[in-house]
């Protein structure tokens, strides 16, 4: 548990901290390690690790390793899996972060990466489109839908922009229509619901 754990905290390698990712995954699904997952140091670190491997502060394409890309797949699934965990706080804490550490950023530069939605782009141990094996989109769509719940559970004009944000990066998503099985659920689903919430928070606004 503490070496999972502390692979977020020191300077290990990606495949190091993806074999972290893998058991913390499990003992997110057990509803174990509460008080661990839940650290601070290790919810910014985990936010810091995402949004450097998913963002180009200068505006660049973000390059990443094939190990890098796993890596980023199974980080997405490990926040999903964490939004379930009914003894810890982990996931509320994820949606909080800000900056260099915000998992909503690092999530939507994902949505428009070519290498997450391209079959041909992707990594060939990607999980297939299920629930058993998600495949990295698909796991950073169920994030997101799990931000979006939070967003509008806290209803503050912050988590309306970061509403807004997600149905843009979304509406882009669906119109490449690359999207399958499981991945196209879960788009329309937090694609619908932070759109009906949008949409009503603007028409209040008038």
């Amino acid at each position: 548990m503490v070496s999972c754990v502390g692979a977020f905290c020191m300077d290990t390698t990606t495949l190091t901290i993806h074999d972290a990712c893998a058991m913390l995954c499990i003992a997110a699904q057990d509803e174990v390690w509460g008080p661990c997952l839940e650290h601070e140091l290790v919810v910014k670190r985990f936010g810091f690790h995402l949004f450097q491997l998913c963002c180009a502060l200068d505006g660049s394409e973000v390059k990443r390793t094939s190990n890098e890309e796993l890596l980023v797949a199974k980080m997405f699934e490990l926040a999903w899996r964490l939004r379930y965990h009914r003894h810890c706080k982990a996931f509320d804490k994820l949606c909080e972060l800000e900056g260099r550490e915000c998992l909503l950023t690092a999530a939507i530069s994902y949505l428009y990466d070519p290498c997450a939605h391209d079959l041909n782009l992707r990594h060939y141990r990607d999980g297939p489109v299920s629930d058993r094996r998600p495949s990295g989109l698909d796991s950073c769509l169920r994030m997101m839908e799990g931000m979006v719940l939070y967003d509008i559970r806290r209803n503050t004009l912050k988590g309306q922009s970061r509403l807004l944000r997600a149905v843009d990066a979304l509406r882009v998503l669906r119109a490449t229509r690359v999207l399958n099985g499981n991945e196209k659920i879960s788009c329309e689903v937090v694609f619908v619901t932070a759109t009906q919430v949008a949409i009503e928070a603007h028409t209040l606004a008038r």
